[in-house]
């Protein structure tokens, strides 16, 4: 985890009282002084919009010299945590693997804005391993549910997403990222309110609302106000700001060369910002000079994870598309299983007008029950043409741990008849047997060269009670590599832990407090 702000920064902050700006950015922010919501946001775009495009190709490579660079002088790598890229040396080229090169990653995805200033924008183009990078893809980021990838240790995920609101492939970062990336897209809806409101390439309108204000989406909009609270801003942050502005608080130049953006990240300078424009400070007037940067609500630590049994969803898939979801596979024969809009993933081996023979698999990704005391699975099917016989003879669902190769068969007593296209709800099915285990299910089609009916499955959703927590007290000091919190909910850094008051961190479902 990364390091707190530097303590004489915290002090300042914690007082909400300076001279000037923050972090000697002097009058910087003067003229954004009494504004409030979306007329503050739009006063900040004014002030850091104008800056220096430096270019894409080789500057941004130089530029990260300056800005992304270890302790020890290797590329800080945001996707990555076991790399050690030398810079330029190592720069994008050939891969096959986490750990080949290092490449520009844009964060908010270039697919979604197309060419112009925020392809080159130094704040928001950062340095990745080029394989994770490349799993990213143009996907928006999220909370994975059941990962379909994960890269070295497990820093990175790509998968279903559990954050409420969405339930489609996403790709989420590292914990110690996550509050830099969400302060970069405030930024970049700020810096480019002229242009957000066209964003909407690729997967862009999952994220992007259309307009300048919001300019997000309520599910991602919350999700990355949480990031921010749960990862505060540190040291590190602050002095990537200010070597992306390239100058001191006299305006003068720090580097030789004179080539950096120019502009500053006020998401960066002024913790809690985005709480007076999209918060619940947004009826409050901004003071670049007098700022209060106290946390309105303390952050639950682990969301979710509370000491009564909630019920959690661990899949959420309509299966209404032209295509099979991504982070489904298909086993056996090829070609029987596909994606319908109107009547969801289908099976069929009626081809070209005769019954072939089948034996074939539709398999969820992995869902991970290892912290839940009961789970449920449900979902609409229909069935035709099966010629009299019991659809039960030809299709059936099975349950399996991740990794084996034995299914068990789950009791479906609500079963289509087989004869038309009538929908039917199979209700909730138990799958408490399987609790605190990784599983995978999956949809089972056969057919002969006499019987080859039709089967079709939609709205498939399986959700989770939540293990009630426990609470244990340790005595300190103990090593961990879960996040730690402080008892207002405030993430703790390695650096900062087991000094004061007491912490807590939680581990299979159990609060475990140290004193």
């Amino acid at each position: 985890m990364k390091k707190l702000l530097l303590s004489a920064v915290s002090v300042l902050f914690g007082l909400g009282t300076f001279a000037q700006g923050p972090n000697n950015s002097g009058t910087y922010y003067q003229n954004a002084n009494g504004k409030k919501g979306s007329a503050l946001k739009t006063a900040l775009y004014k002030i850091i919009s104008p800056h220096t495009e430096i270019g894409y190709t080789n500057a941004l490579l130089e530029a990260y010299k300056k800005t992304d660079t270890r302790p020890d002088g290797y590329v800080r790598d945001w996707y990555s945590k076991t790399t050690s890229f030398t810079h330029i040396k190592d720069k994008a080229g050939n891969y096959s693997k986490e750990g080949d090169v290092y490449n520009r990653e844009h964060l908010v995805p270039q697919s979604w804005f197309g060419s112009g200033e925020p392809k080159s924008d130094l704040m928001q183009v950062v340095p990745t391993d080029g394989y994770v990078n490349n799993r990213r893809s143009n996907y928006p980021l999220g909370e994975v549910g059941s990962a379909t990838y994960t890269s070295n240790g497990g820093y990175c995920k790509l998968g279903t997403c559990k954050t409420e609101g969405y339930t489609g492939t996403v790709f989420e970062p590292g914990d110690d990222v996550k509050g830099d990336i969400a302060r970069i897209y405030f930024y970049m809806v700020t810096c480019y309110e002229n242009l957000v409101s066209g964003w909407d390439g690729a997967t862009a309108s999952l994220v992007f609302s259309g307009d300048t204000y919001p300019a997000f989406n309520e599910w991602y909009l919350n999700m990355l106000m949480r990031w921010s609270r749960e990862d505060p801003i540190d040291d590190v942050e602050i002095a990537r700001n200010i070597a992306v502005y390239g100058k001191d608080a006299a305006g003068k130049y720090l580097y030789e060369d004179n080539k950096m953006q120019g502009n500053r990240n006020p998401f960066v300078d002024y913790p809690g910002l985005e709480e007076y424009i999209w918060g619940a400070k947004k009826n409050v007037a901004f003071s670049y000079d007098n700022y209060d940067g106290t946390s309105v609500t303390p952050v639950d630590p682990q969301p979710g994870e509370d000491d009564t049994q909630t019920e959690q969803t661990l899949l959420n898939e309509t299966l209404l598309s032209s295509t099979l979801p991504a982070t489904f596979t298909v086993t056996g024969t090829t070609g029987i299983w596909k994606g319908d809009a109107k009547y969801g993933a289908k099976a069929s081996a009626y081809i070209n007008n005769t019954c072939t023979e089948s034996d074939t698999w539709l398999l969820t990704p992995v869902i991970d029950l290892a912290d839940y005391a009961s789970a449920t699975m449900n979902f609409d099917h229909a069935g035709n043409k099966f010629n009299g016989a019991a659809m039960t003879s030809y299709c059936s669902v099975g349950i399996r741990e991740e990794g084996s190769s034995e299914w068990t068969w789950l009791n479906i007593t609500a079963w289509p008849e087989g004869t038309n296209w009538t929908f039917v709800s199979t209700g909730d099915i138990d799958l408490s047997a399987f609790a605190g285990k990784k599983i995978q299910i999956g949809f089972h089609y056969t057919s002969t060269t006499s019987v080859a009916g039709t089967w079709e499955v939609q709205k498939l959703k399986v959700t989770g009670m939540k293990t009630a927590t426990t609470i244990e007290y340790i005595v300190r000091p103990v090593e961990v590599e879960e996040r730690v919190f402080n008892l207002d909910g405030r993430l703790v850094p390695p650096s900062q832990r087991w000094t004061g008051g007491r912490h807590i961190y939680i581990k299979n479902g159990k609060k475990i407090i140290i004193n």
